[in-house]
């Protein structure tokens, strides 16, 4: 079995978070009373992101069963594919901003992807589904030797 988990990337967490600050420092300064409301609820919607970012993550697993993945918070239990499910898995580099507009759940083109980090993806495409799943991964070499350890005969494994 192999597992693989990814978080968002501190130092874009910590500059998006450390820009909202300062234009949040920015606006305090020409407030009135009656704004300092909306102020500290701005404040508060600040730390609430940086906490809702810090335990975003995607967990992946693979195993003689088949393909377990969880978006946490979004997803509370795995989800699973079942190698008796998969036609295909492919290997994939991707652009998230330009392929899916960003990261995180996105739905483009059939696909539901899950993309946390990296440039390195593979997509799934299961035998009764018109939608394919693409999942983020870190160590492309690792990923294939999982599935080439755990994955049926029937399975085709391929690179683009």
């Amino acid at each position: 079995m192999f597992s693989e988990r990814q978080k968002m990337d501190d130092f874009l967490l910590y500059v998006s978070l450390a820009l909202l600050a300062v234009g949040n420092m920015v606006l305090y300064r020409f407030m009135n009373e009656k704004n300092l409301v909306f102020f500290n609820i701005s404040v508060l919607f600040l730390i609430l992101m940086f906490i809702v970012f810090k335990i975003f993550r995607l967990d992946t697993k693979f195993n003689k069963e088949g393909i377990l993945y969880r978006f946490f918070p979004w997803h509370l239990k795995e989800k699973m594919i079942k190698w008796d499910d998969i036609e295909s898995i492919t290997f994939k580099n991707i652009k998230p901003f330009r392929d899916f507009g960003g990261y995180g759940i996105r739905f483009r083109y059939n696909t539901w992807a899950y993309i946390m980090k990296g440039d390195q993806a593979i997509e799934i495409k299961c035998k009764n589904q018109v939608n394919l799943i693409l999942l983020g991964i870190l160590n492309k070499e690792k990923v294939m030797n999982a599935l080439r350890q755990n994955k049926h005969g029937h399975v085709i494994l391929s690179e683009k």
